[in-house]
């Protein structure tokens, strides 16, 4: 959220993030103990976490229903702005490779369900 907040120009001084973990319930009731006994602000010293991007498959998701509709293009201007925005990471790059890979048999999967509906409809009238 905190990442977010900040592209977005939003305040975040209420915010206070933790990773998931094996412990993150133990965590979170020593946190909302700090809260309750000290303050937020002592709280989110002690407990916050930093939070970066890891998972780059919302890259795949653009790239692919680019591809579903022919645009082959038109994603570029997002894998820009998330370089710009995340610097490079492998994982985005494999994501998009992934895309790109996948791409001509995703679209001969489409071209053949449309045919087949084409068929259909026609048998059907």
């Amino acid at each position: 959220m905190v990442y977010d907040h900040q592209f977005a120009g939003l305040p975040f001084d209420n915010i206070l993030e933790m990773n998931e973990s094996k412990e993150v319930m133990k965590t979170l009731q020593q946190c909302v103990h700090e809260i309750i006994s000290n303050s937020f602000g002592a709280a989110k010293k002690k407990y916050n976490q930093i939070f970066k991007p890891k998972n780059f498959y919302f890259i795949y998701q653009i790239l692919r229903d680019s591809f579903k509709r022919f645009e082959f293009i038109n994603p570029l201007p997002v894998l820009r702005r998330s370089k710009n925005r995340n610097g490079f990471h492998f994982m985005a790059i494999a994501e998009m490779l992934k895309a790109y890979i996948k791409m001509p048999f995703q679209l001969l999967i489409l071209i053949v369900k449309k045919v087949f509906k084409k068929r259909r409809a026609t048998i059907n009238n």
